[in-house]
């Protein structure tokens, strides 16, 4: 079953919940066995010791008593003795009914028994003194005092028993205690380990498609439009991600259609503009009769525009040409340097017109890359061109050429307006222009880089640019070895 994003957070957040939930449980668990354990000794041991000490004083008050009352026959001292019967056995009870332990219970019977002994012989020798009969007292004297010692040995015995109960009740709440700290830390740990698991698994189940689909958004705003975006869960991601494929499939096929259009349109464009370039040739040359110097100055404008309109018909050919795939490319190993060399002398007169120092930095150990000497040019002619076009009069562009881990680096450095941040991926697609003001621009296609990452890639090889706002420009062309 696919969980949507609400039943997964939900999901995620009861299962940490109930982690917590046991762990805090086992917690007031053990606090409560704790608690349980002291209760119990305050409760029942304590308070058995206490009624220890009082059965202890008790029995003596009744021999006091006992041998007041046998000296100076006065009832009061009887009736004291009855009070501290009746006490003794009300505590005696009391006792027994909270005994928790066999021990507890037999020393406490054991009592009951020697006492119970000892309160029929008081009484017996109580009821002969009223009766003024002498001759059993002595008699029982000895066998009373032997059965309160009894009693006194066992309540001794009794607290004796209770102390060591006592202390292993400690001895086991101290070891339950320490247990329950070493327990509960390993739960806590456990816990906080799944926990984390827990919002890890959680969350990446959702970042993850989150990231595919920022990374399919940024090929789409590099031009790549492929629609294979497969995100099946969670059910609100697929959804998008079909509607993302869609969307991708849509701009394809508006993409094939602009570079059918634009190719069919250059075509067609083609064949009237040599015609009309070819007339005013004509013209020029007098074929239609004789020319001005007014009309030679507008023959020449007209050329001039001419030749800028089957450029651009051209280049629009050959970037149709290179995103069809159908671009042949004669590949062989050329001379680097050379190529470069060739490159300048070609601008040599927009090089002059502007005063600007062109500088090359080559060395001879440059090896012969394997490359398609036409294209290559065409790259060569595009970077330098943009640099004078970009460069202010009595400027300087630096040509380098040099070998590195990679392959051969050339790069093309201007000392122009500088290209922002934003844009420095921007530029390499068709019809992108720096946001620069500069009127220079203006007469640009916006195919020139397009068309040179193109044949770079094609190549095997990268092209980027480093740039900072009033720096300058660099240009990178990598070529593979």
């Amino acid at each position: 079953m696919k969980l949507s994003i609400f039943s997964r957070l939900a999901l995620g957040y009861f299962v940490i919940f109930v982690i917590l939930g046991i762990v805090n449980g086992y917690t007031l668990w053990q606090l409560h066995q704790i608690s349980r354990g002291t209760k119990q000794i305050i409760n029942i041991d304590e308070r058995i010791l206490e009624i220890k000490k009082k059965l202890v004083d008790n029995i003596l008050s009744q021999m006091e008593y006992e041998k007041k009352f046998a000296i100076t026959k006065d009832s009061i001292f009887y009736e004291q003795f009855l009070s501290s019967q009746s006490d003794f056995q009300n505590y005696l009870k009391d006792a027994l009914y909270i005994a928790n332990t066999k021990d507890k219970t037999t020393y406490l019977n054991q009592i009951n028994n020697s006492y119970s002994l000892y309160n029929a012989l008081v009484i017996d020798d109580l009821e002969s003194i009223k009766n003024k009969k002498h001759f059993s007292i002595v008699k029982n004297e000895i066998e009373k005092e032997r059965l309160v010692d009894n009693i006194l040995e066992d309540l001794k015995a009794l607290e004796t028993s209770i102390m060591k109960d006592v202390h292993r009740r400690m001895n086991v709440l101290s070891e339950a205690g320490s247990s329950s700290r070493k327990l509960t830390l390993i739960m806590w740990v456990t816990a906080l380990v799944l926990v984390l698991f827990t919002s890890f698994f959680t969350t990446r189940s959702i970042t993850k498609p989150l990231t595919s689909l920022m990374e399919k958004t940024k090929e789409i705003s590099k031009g790549i439009f492929k629609s294979d975006l497969k995100i099946t869960s969670p059910p609100e991601m697929m959804e998008l991600t079909s509607a993302f494929n869609a969307m991708c499939d849509k701009l394809n096929k508006v993409e094939k259609m602009k570079s059918d259009f634009f190719s069919t349109m250059s075509h067609e464009l083609r064949t009237p503009l040599t015609s009309i370039k070819e007339g005013i040739g004509l013209l020029q040359e007098g074929v239609g009769g004789t020319v001005t110097e007014k009309q030679q100055k507008l023959l020449s404008i007209l050329t001039e525009e001419s030749n800028r309109l089957i450029g651009l018909v051209n280049s629009l050919l050959d970037i149709a040409k290179m995103e069809a795939g159908m671009m042949t490319y004669n590949f062989g190993h050329e001379n680097i340097g050379l190529l470069i060399q060739q490159s300048i002398q070609e601008v040599a007169p927009l090089v002059e017109s502007k005063k600007i120092k062109i500088w090359l930095e080559t060395t001879d150990e440059l090896t012969h890359p394997r490359i398609d000497r036409e294209r290559m040019l065409q790259v060569l002619r595009n970077l330098i061109s943009n640099a004078i076009k970009f460069s202010s009069e009595h400027g300087q562009i630096t040509i380098s050429a040099y070998l590195e881990e990679r392959g051969l680096l050339i790069s093309v450095q201007d000392t122009g307006p500088g290209i922002p941040k934003e844009n420095l991926y921007a530029i390499f697609g068709k019809f992108q222009q720096p946001p620069v003001k500069t009127s220079e621009w203006t007469k640009g296609t916006g195919l020139g880089l397009a068309i040179v990452k193109n044949i770079v890639v094609a190549h095997g090889g990268e092209v980027w640019v480093e740039s900072d706002i009033g720096q300058g420009s660099t240009f990178f062309v990598l070529l593979p070895f």
